[in-house]
Formats: structure tokens, sequence, C-alpha cells
């Protein structure tokens, strides 16, 4: 029974160990993947500023000026969406020189931001690697840990059925033990009472020997006062110790049912408070 718990303890350490390693697998997956996402987004939006910038670039700036005279705003938006969003840069004040370096200034992001995702990709790409990999041995851990659930399982199922034959066992023992106590208990009665019988036997053989060989008026054989109550020496003192035993008899078993009802009374009584 010892061992059965040990090797359950056991399935159950060991299934938490594959619980935790799979949960913390999970959240670091889970941040690479929201933080990959999040520079992917980043990165879109330098590519657009990009875009932006190179595109005002090759438009002339007395072209742009010109347009800027002689269009509207809805219309160069209209016309080209970058030309417009230069448009507004220009009538903010800022100048093709403040322009370029804001230009600069992103390309130098945007090529942090590539070399940071490369960074990140070939992390993801080790992991991937490191999953695929181990791929086989994580199979085998889950193949491992329901084995083990369903070992566990059993394990408990055969716990319970053992503790309710251990109870079961133990209520036997307890009832065999009682009816063996009181088999003793008979058997020393009735090995007592042998003994008296066999003491009466010879003692009226005794009598009645003497009665043959001396006459019937011929005084009985002393009889000491411990053997008054089992010996007799007529079968008229026998008939009346009978009788007195059989009513002494009656009125024990009448007082032995009355206490085996009471006895059966407590313990129905003490059930129900159980």
């Amino acid at each position: 029974m010892n061992k059965m718990e040990e090797e359950m303890l056991a399935s159950e350490r060991l299934i938490s160990i594959y619980k935790e390693a799979s949960e913390d697998a999970e959240k670091q997956l889970k941040e690479i993947t929201l933080d990959f996402e999040e520079r992917g987004r980043l990165l879109a939006q330098m590519k657009i500023g990009k875009v932006i910038i190179l595109k005002v670039e090759s438009i002339s700036y007395f072209s742009l000026h010109f347009c800027l005279v002689s269009l509207t705003d809805d219309e160069i938006a209209a016309m080209s969406p970058t030309a417009a969003a230069a448009s507004l840069l220009i009538k903010s004040g800022v100048s093709l020189t403040g322009i370029y370096k804001e230009h600069c200034r992103v390309i130098a992001e945007l090529e942090e931001a590539k070399l940071e995702n490369k960074r990140i990709e070939g992390y993801l790409r080790e992991l991937v690697d490191d999953i695929e990999h181990k791929a086989p041995l994580l199979a085998q851990q889950r193949f491992e840990f329901d084995k083990m659930t369903n070992i566990c399982s059993n394990l408990t199922t055969q716990l319970e059925t053992a503790d309710e034959d251990k109870q079961r066992l133990l209520s036997s023992r307890d009832a065999i033990a009682r009816e063996l106590a009181y088999t003793r208990a008979e058997l020393e009665r009735c090995q007592r009472d042998n003994e008296d019988l066999n003491r009466q036997v010879r003692h009226l053989l005794h009598t009645i020997e003497i009665d043959k060989v001396s006459g019937r008026d011929a005084d009985s054989p002393p009889i000491s006062a411990e053997d008054r109550d089992i010996l007799w020496s007529s079968i008229g003192q026998l008939q009346q110790a009978n009788q007195k035993l059989m009513s002494d008899l009656r009125e024990t078993k009448i007082n032995q049912d009355k206490m085996v009802q009471e006895a059966n009374s407590a313990e129905w009584v003490f059930k129900i408070f159980i």
C-alpha cells in the first residue's frame, strides 16, 4: 500500500513539472509573438514614412510650389496623397532641409528596426527549430503524462478498493474476535459443567455402591460444605437442585435477553447520531 502511495506522489510531482514547463513555454511564446507583432507594426509605419519622403524628394520644389499656389488642398489630395502630406508639412513651416533631416532620422530608426526585426526573427527561428527538435520528446512526455495520469487514476481506484476491503476485513476480524471470545467462554463453561457432572456421577455411584453393601439405612458418604451445592446423595436431592437451577436459568435468560435488547437499542441510537 505504501509503495502505491509513493508511486502516486511521484506521478503527481512529474505531472506538476510537465504542466509548469508547458505553461512557461506558452507564456514565453505569447510574449515573443506580441513583441514581434508590435515591431511589425512599427516597421510598417516606418516604411510608409520612407515612401512619403522619397516621393517628396522626387517632386521639384518649384513644381510643388506651383501646385500649391494653383491647386486647392482637396485637389492636391485627390491627385497624390503624398503630395498632400508634403503640402501640409510645407504650410506648417517645414523646409525641404527639415524634411530631409526627418527623413534621415526615420531611415536610421528604420535600419535599427530592421536589425531588431532580424534579431527577433533569428530568435523565433531558433525557438521554432528548438520546438521542432524537441517535438518528439514533448510528444513522448505528453504520452508519459497521459500514461501517468491513467496510472494515478487506476492506483487511486485500487487504493479506494483496498481501503474498503481493509475496513470490511477489520469489521470481519472484530466479529470473529467477538465470536471467538464467546466460544472460549462457552467452552470454559462447558468444561466446568462437565467437571461438575463427573463429580456428581462419581458421588452418586459411590452412594449407590454403599447402599448395596450396607443396606438402605446406611449413611451417605460425607459431603464437604464446598461440594454441597453440586453433590447429592439421592435422586430427590438431585431433582430439587435441578428445579432450582431451571428457575435460575429462566431468570438469567430473561435478564440476558433484556441486556441484548438494550445493547441493540444503544447501538442503533449511536449510529443515528454518527
